[in-house]
């Protein structure tokens, strides 16, 4: 299988490979995954993993796409979009999925930060931008991923992550009390599984053409 790294030096900066799907274990899209947590699915990953040596021990960002599909930018699929769409794999139970991990990469100040968009489709067919920085998300949400080729200051090409694009207002992760039957926790704000990001201050991209299907 054709390294995406390899293949990708043959497109031009900017070029997109598009997918669509569903999220999954997706607070660390959110969230750094650093220490003590960090730690742990090191262990665990350890533990179950045949090739220990390939395991990311540094603060990361990870998450899964359920049911994935590839969105062809022309008639036929090009040399890139058939390189990423080996990615995805099919469980035991036959289910397609598409996993992301990368290094969390740090800004001038040596602060981690997350290096993708985050958008949400609206009625108009624009796109608007949101900050989902820290917050927990619900799974199973439809969305769209854009990959984009990039070009270091050395001349040297990748594919990386740059938008996730939401078909509809992204939902909260809602904790499941533990508490009997009749009681309910002090700071507990009754929110029910419909509450969304809805409020949260956005800019519209001026050109949203990248996330047509």
């Amino acid at each position: 299988m054709a390294k995406i790294s390899d293949v990708a030096k043959n497109f031009a900066e900017g070029t997109k490979v598009v997918v669509r799907g569903k999220l999954s274990y997706c607070r660390y899209m959110t969230n750094i995954l650093d220490g003590q947590d960090l730690e742990q699915e090191i262990k665990r990953e350890e533990q179950y993993s045949t090739h220990p040596e390939y395991i990311l021990r540094d603060p990361k960002l990870r998450f899964t796409i359920n049911e994935p599909k590839m969105v062809k930018q022309a008639d036929k699929p090009n040399e890139l979009e058939i390189a990423f769409s080996k990615k995805i794999y099919k469980t035991k139970d036959g289910e397609k999925r598409l996993d992301y991990q990368r290094k969390a990469p740090k800004n001038k100040f040596g602060e981690f930060f997350i290096p993708y968009i985050f958008g949400v489709k609206q009625e108009n067919g624009k796109i608007k931008k949101v900050d989902l920085a820290g917050i927990d998300l619900a799974n199973d949400q439809a969305v769209t991923l854009t990959y984009t080729v990039y070009e270091t200051k050395k001349g040297l090409k990748g594919l990386d992550l740059s938008t996730i694009v939401f078909d509809e207002e992204p939902k909260l992760y809602q904790r499941q009390s533990t508490l009997p039957d009749g009681w309910e926790d002090e700071d507990d704000d009754k929110s029910d599984d419909t509450s969304t990001t809805e409020g949260i201050e956005g800019v519209p991209f001026e050109d949203s053409d990248v996330f047509d299907e």
